[in-house]
């Protein structure tokens, strides 16, 4: 049984079964509940939660059926390597940023604005307390984000 959905899991012998976590959703709702804390600092403790998706395949005793192999289920995998492609590309250039600037403090979490996040926090205990403090956030304008959006659009294609 995974716990991630990825592509490879309807490729095994014998299939994996797994679950799918909506990641942008729970992003999504981590950001909003850090919103929410930053607003109001004294909301009590709320638990969130976001719904999972079971994919069953042989792993767990369904019949086989077969990785899927239509148009749209090869594009739909297709994306995901560019994604992914895409993804180590900005995490080798942040690394390289990072290792090699001295001149600025990552906790400001301006390296931020390479990378395809809209928004982001940075919490660090504190020492003298099990307090959170807010060390850092970052938060893209609409104007920005349509920039980058055309930016790696023209990149990608």
């Amino acid at each position: 049984m995974g716990f991630d959905d990825i592509a490879d899991a309807s490729y095994l012998r014998p299939a994996l079964s797994s679950v799918r976590q909506p990641l942008d959703r729970v992003g999504a709702a981590v950001y909003g509940l850090l919103d929410e804390l930053v607003a109001d600092p004294g909301m009590p403790a709320e638990m969130r939660q976001v719904a999972t998706e079971f994919t069953p395949r042989e792993s767990c005793g369904c019949p086989h059926a077969g990785p899927a192999v239509s148009e749209p289920h090869t594009r739909a995998l297709f994306d995901q390597v560019r994604h992914l492609q895409s993804t180590l590309n900005i995490q080798y250039e942040l690394g390289i940023a990072l290792l090699g600037r001295h001149t600025y403090d990552p906790r400001a979490l301006d390296w931020l604005g390479s990378t395809p996040a809209l928004a982001g926090c940075l919490g660090l205990w504190t020492t003298d307390s099990d307090q959170l403090e807010l060390a850092g956030e970052y938060r893209v304008t609409a104007s920005d984000a349509a920039m980058y959006r055309a930016k790696t659009a023209t990149r990608d294609n």
